[in-house]
């Protein structure tokens, strides 16, 4: 038999060369397995763990150590202080988004229907629904199987009542108007795809394919955003770390106003943000 202390440097062993994260993947892999938290596994260090528990760690040890992401193992991620499910299907939700997220909290009233375009796990909408009791939102995504994801987000976390979720191509089943357009796209351009890093390997390429040169989902946003806009309208994106003036100049020739650029934590341009009035 092996008590909690053993079990746990036997999974850092297995990952140390894996992550630099090592340490923390090994104790909420034992945590996940054990269905505790941190404080637990500090005071019980010396209490034998079954075989079949060691035999479960041994296993998620295995699949962390192939690559594939912790969230996919646990089967949540935090976002916004709120805990979404994830699974293969859909992209993981990243701290990277959070910015994105926070600007429209600042220049949103509260009171707006706004729409959602490649929603993934749910993240974005959901965490501004929360926040905004009174905004409604529209969903869109390609992925039959991500929308199922976040729709039990969604109901975990009591908006469902003010989201409408659609299984499209973009604007291709939209048939209303919007204060707000948000969306964070498929922005690696296909080539790098043969190089991701192997965590993001075993993520959806749907889900980060953003075509030769990473632009095509912006563009195709710009240019039809205005006619689900209602007289004026927000589009918000987050964008990779080097695409945000691109993104800018897009805007600009396609008649958009108020152009921002935000940067994030790390000073990285991470969001851009522009308002649509008709002329």
């Amino acid at each position: 038999m092996m008590n909690i202390n053993d079990i746990l440097k036997y999974g850092e062993s297995k990952l140390e060369n894996i992550t630099q994260d090592y340490l923390i993947d090994a104790r909420l892999l034992l945590e996940h397995v054990l269905e505790c938290n941190r404080m637990y596994l500090l005071l019980n260090k010396f209490e034998e763990v079954d075989a079949h528990k060691i035999h479960l760690y041994e296993k998620v040890i295995q699949r962390r150590a192939s690559g594939e992401p912790l969230q996919y193992i646990v089967g949540t991620q935090e976002f916004m202080g709120l805990t979404f499910i994830v699974a293969p299907g859909v992209l993981i939700p990243r701290s990277d988004t959070e910015p994105l997220v926070e600007a429209l909290m600042k220049r949103m009233k509260g009171n707006e229907h706004f729409l959602d375009i490649g929603t993934g796990s749910g993240a974005i909408h959901i965490s501004l629904l929360h926040h905004f009791k009174n905004a409604t939102a529209v969903s869109v995504d390609i992925s039959a199987e991500a929308l199922e994801i976040a729709k039990k987000n969604a109901e975990n976390l009591k908006v469902t009542n003010r989201i409408k979720y659609l299984e499209s191509n973009l604007f291709e089943k939209i048939h209303e108007k919007f204060d707000v357009i948000v969306s964070n796209p498929p922005y690696i351009p296909t080539e790098d795809l043969k190089t991701l890093q192997k965590e993001l390997s075993h993520e959806p390429k749907i889900a980060l394919d953003g075509g030769d040169d990473g632009y095509d989902f912006y563009r195709a946003i710009i240019k039809a955003a205005p006619e689900y806009f209602n007289e004026a309208g927000l589009l918000a994106f987050e964008v990779g770390h080097d695409q945000a003036r691109t993104i800018k100049k897009l805007l600009e020739d396609a008649d958009y106003q108020h152009i921002e650029i935000i940067e994030d934590l790390s000073h990285i341009e991470r969001v851009v943000i522009a308002r649509y009035e008709r002329l």
